[in-house]
């Protein structure tokens, strides 16, 4: 997928990890490919496209990763433990990521981590 991108654009500029997929069940309900699956494309997809992206954004001297989570990784939701998990994953894998930016990347590049639940319940509290 970057590859392609290289190739169609010339560069990178910025990776956004927003794919996602639900096997919601309870705990004791689910099964391990149920777990595993969810962490896969969350956890594991975001890592695979973050770091074949980094070369690129090494030697282009700047990029931008944008990383989608959700509180369900710091406070659950029922029905969830794969989402969850994969969430908190995705939150703690993130900080490595910026740790490696700082190092990899001039100042001013960007590492960013958006909370969606966080920006929408700001948004519907200013609609009031």
């Amino acid at each position: 997928m970057v590859e392609a991108a290289v190739r169609a654009f010339g560069r990178i500029d910025i990776v956004v990890n927003n794919a996602g997929i639900l096997r919601d069940a309870m705990f004791y309900r689910m099964s391990e490919p149920e777990f595993d699956d969810v962490v896969a494309v969350h956890l594991k997809g975001s890592f695979n496209v973050s770091r074949a992206a980094a070369p690129h954004f090494k030697s282009q001297g700047s990029g931008c990763y944008v990383h989608m989570t959700s509180t369900s990784g710091l406070i659950g939701n029922f029905g969830q433990a794969n989402y969850s998990t994969a969430k908190l994953g995705g939150e703690r894998a993130r900080d490595r990521a910026a740790d490696a930016a700082r190092r990899l990347l001039r100042p001013g590049s960007l590492e960013r981590c958006l909370h969606l639940g966080s920006c929408l319940a700001r948004m519907y509290a200013s609609l009031q």
